[in-house]
């Protein structure tokens, strides 16, 4: 590989590996012999006290983890530098569950007390060797770093020459620092090589099997027709290669337009392959297509045998659909698929900035039929095309098919068109403000930055007034910057500020009330009784008249003045339910990006921890999306959808009822999002402690008993989730123990009955 670094085997100035450390407790495990346990829940922990404590700085973990009865998900590694333990501590580790073998690489940033060691996420069975640490200076945390990023297998050549050339050019300047934190922020946010040998194992364990048991019966007599267009892109050899493997899909109703000289005959009964015609500029062979849908394809990506099959299948079962698309993934050189696309439901606004939906859609040729004379000239035309159709049909007329129907050899474009590496980007920009003048008047689509999404924004109508509500109960130093900072960089908005105080005791706190209150934006109100972080919240909007109430935690600091314009801009329009906020941690890592249900049993927070670039699933981490549910640490509702839906639930007093009002919210018929340009910093976690509390084991468990009680299938559903990605481990990744959910399904939540909400 030219201009790539060669990493040896050999380990530079390695320190002797000290032996294994003995835990000096253990929740949710049991010991069978010496090195074998079973994981009794889904918060297995093996604690560490160190005395004298461990050194900030470098360190190198190893531990043989074996799963011997079901399947070791996500460990991790949690470390107290004398405040306990919390989630923006929370270090994922490095594991191959193969091999049985992790080794990671951490850093402590102060002196470590205490380690916490989750072996999983799972109840199962494992071997465990002991956790065994060594300290690292910082070139051996550079070096090894380096060699596990371009060994990981995960990585394209350009990929791997871009990092090593980085580090070398780092190196060669003398900036040893800036080459150990490029190391440091690649190195967290890799989790390729890992997610694609889970993928390999899902499709063996959970694809092929589901494809199996729905091979197609004998086609009915009305199945449906579908045209392939092969459209004249990539060399010939690539093209041929393509016909051929659309030649040897399983389903038989299919016809194929190719480019000008690669018809060819066919044996009887065959699809038939009839030349295109390439007078045509947007939407080719719509009007020569025979078939009742049509979909494109380039010679640089293959439909697998099934593809069509399961198309039709989903096509029975929702005559009436517009638009279907299905997943996506990638072939390595040697044909080994990776990097799978499990997307999301229809999205209408995450598809404007990111189009997901991509190469693999397959359009309605008698809603093509009248919307291709008012299409306008554009190479971006299969993207105008999704918007349009997407927009007319509504959630109900969109399909997707969660199943791996389309194979890309080229690797991934950028996050506005991840799915397209030679994406028509200034197309997709003018065909987007295009759609938005039809769709969305007021709003503009606005450049947001080499290698970003296009942002749309919204208009904020004169007049609207916000109300933002902080619950406290003493922690002045952190309600003081909450509260400053908001008054002295929010822009653009008329607001005020309600400061809830619960039982506040120190001079210092009622000190700071009485001078901020001076401000007339600024009132404090009094609620005198235990708390109930609902009730707290309900009592306030009580006193409010604002249209926008914004909730908000008494550890958030705002650091850009828009914040608030973007969340109020998003919650005015109409059918927008609640909004939540993009907010990292102190470090500027990410803390919240919307709510996955599901993940952990009720929901989990996607991307915690990594960088503030961080992309997320193919670039969704950049772009305004549609979410079940949004964290209440920072969340804008219209004042009459909370009166609506009745605020927020009384019997939820502390877990889960920011993610209950959200689901009420999308059941009473509107729709919740996650806005990436509502940027704040939240400088407490939610802190886990070390959970052998009983009395905050027993309320967690009822809450949770509540949530899954009430909700049930629906958290299991989210539209914003692929029903092929895990729920045991972080969101995003994947489960080979996850049967596979081919069934189509369309942006609607499903939602149990209501029988007993108690």
């Amino acid at each position: 590989m030219e201009g790539a670094v060669t990493l040896s085997d050999s380990e530079p100035g390695a320190t002797a590996t000290p032996d294994a450390r003995t835990p000096d407790g253990t929740v949710q495990l049991d010991r069978r012999d010496a090195d074998e346990w079973d994981s009794l829940g889904e918060d297995p922990q093996f604690l560490y006290g160190l005395e004298p404590p461990l050194p900030a700085g470098w360190y190198r973990l190893r531990a043989t983890l074996r799963a011997t009865r079901g399947q070791v998900v996500d460990p991790c590694l949690y470390v107290d530098l004398g405040q306990g333990f919390g989630e923006d501590l929370r270090m994922p580790l490095r594991y191959d569950p193969r091999s049985g073998r992790l080794d990671a690489i951490v850093r402590f940033d102060g002196d470590a007390r205490v380690l916490r060691f989750d072996p999983t996420t799972t109840v199962c069975r494992f071997v465990f060797d002991g956790l065994r640490c060594d300290r690292l200076g910082e070139a051996e945390a550079t070096w090894l770093m380096a060699r596990a990023l371009v060994r990981g297998g995960a990585r394209d050549a350009r990929d791997a020459a871009r990092l090593c050339e980085n580090l070398r050019s780092s190196q060669r300047d003398g900036e040893a620092a800036a080459a150990l934190e490029l190391a440091w922020s690649e190195y967290r946010g890799d989790g390729e090589a890992q997610d694609d040998a889970a993928y390999l194992d899902w499709i063996q364990a959970q694809e092929r099997p589901a494809l199996a048991r729905s091979a197609p019966s004998a086609p009915a007599g009305d199945a449906p027709l579908f045209t392939v267009v092969l459209l004249p892109q990539d060399g010939r050899a690539m093209r041929e290669a393509c016909l051929d493997a659309l030649l040897a899909q399983s389903y038989p109703h299919f016809e194929i337009l190719v480019p000008r000289g690669m018809a060819r005959p066919v044996e009887a009964g065959a699809p038939s392959v009839r030349e295109l015609d390439d007078a045509e500029t947007a939407c080719p062979g719509v009007r020569q297509a025979r078939g009742r849908y049509l979909t494109w394809i380039a010679g640089a990506e293959r439909m697998p045998g099934h593809a069509l099959a399961c198309v039709a299948r989903a096509i029975e079962a929702h005559p009436g659909a517009t638009l279907l698309y299905t997943d996506e993934d990638f072939l390595a050189a040697d044909g080994t698929r990776r990097r799978p696309y499990f997307k999301p439901a229809w999205d209408a606004e995450l598809q404007a900035q990111h189009d997901y939906v991509g190469p693999s859609s397959f359009l309605s040729r008698e809603w093509l039929s009248r919307w291709i004379d008012s299409a306008p000239p554009s190479r971006a035309w299969r993207y105008a095309a999704t918007l349009a159709a997407g927009a007319e049909a509504g959630p109900e007329g969109v399909l997707h098919l969660p199943a791996v129907a389309r194979h890309h050899l080229d690797p991934p474009g950028e996050p506005a068109a991840p799915l397209d590496a030679q994406g028509a980007f200034g197309d997709m920009d003018r065909a987007l403000a295009a759609h938005l003048a039809r769709t969305a008047p007021g709003a503009e689509a606005v450049a947001a930055g080499a290698g970003r999404p296009v942002r749309v924004r919204h208009p904020l109508p004169e007049g609207v007034r916000c109300d933002i509500v902080i619950p406290t109960r003493d922690r002045v130093d952190l309600l003081s910057v909450c509260v400053d900072s908001i008054l002295a960089r929010t822009e653009g908005v008329d607001y005020r500020v309600a400061i809830v105080d619960n039982g506040s005791v120190e001079p210092a706190t009622h000190a700071y009330f009485e001078r901020v209150q001076k401000d007339a934006r600024v009132r404090v109100l009094t609620y005198d009784a235990p708390f109930n972080y609902s009730a707290i919240n309900n009592f306030a909007v009580a006193r409010c008249d604002g249209d926008i109430v914004v909730l908000l935690n008494n550890d958030i600091e705002v650091v850009d003045g828009g914040w608030l314009r973007e969340l109020a801009s998003q919650a005015v329009r109409p059918g927008v339910g609640a909004v939540g906020a993009r907010l990292l941690y102190p470090d500027r890592t990410l803390q919240h990006a919307g709510v996955i249900l599901g993940v952990k049993g009720v929901a989990a927070h996607p991307y915690t921890r990594r960088g503030r670039g961080y992309p997320g699933q193919f670039g969704r981490a950049l772009a305004v999306q549609s979410m079940s549910a949004v964290t209440a640490a920072c969340l804008a509702v219209r004042r009459s959808v909370f009166d609506e839906v009745g605020g927020l639930d009384e019997s939820l007093a502390v877990a889960f009822n920011d993610v209950d009002f959200c689901l009420r919210i999308v059941r009473a018929g509107h729709r919740n999002l996650w806005t990436p340009y509502a940027e704040l910093l939240h400088h407490e976690s939610a802190s886990r402690g070390y959970e052998d509390d009983p009395v905050k084991q027993a309320r967690f468990a009822s809450e949770v008993e509540t949530m899954q009680r009430r909700w049930g299938g629906a958290l299991e559903r989210d539209p914003a989730y692929s029903p092929n990605l895990s729920l045991s481990g972080r969101a995003f990744t994947i489960d080979p123990l996850r049967e596979a959910d081919f069934r189509p399904r369309t942006a609607a939540l499903p939602m149990p009955s209501f029988k007993d909400e108690s």
